[in-house]
């Protein structure tokens, strides 16, 4: 998780919302080659992710 830290820092110091820098290194991740596949199903992304990942936005923006 401290990768995660080092981006949010980092995006602070250049002003970006830092959801575009995780977009950008998963973005770069997803290019090395021979890492292993990982599959998800819909559901749990949408019922443990992505009310996880919203709930942060709509707080910010009321």
């Amino acid at each position: 998780m401290h990768q995660v830290e080092t981006l949010v820092i980092v995006a602070k110091n250049f002003e970006l919302p830092y959801p575009v820098l995780l977009v950008l290194a998963g973005l770069a991740l997803s290019f090395i080659p021979h890492l292993p596949m990982l599959k998800l199903e819909p559901e749990l992304v949408f019922f443990f992710f992505l009310p996880l990942l919203i709930y942060p936005a709509a707080i910010f923006t009321s």
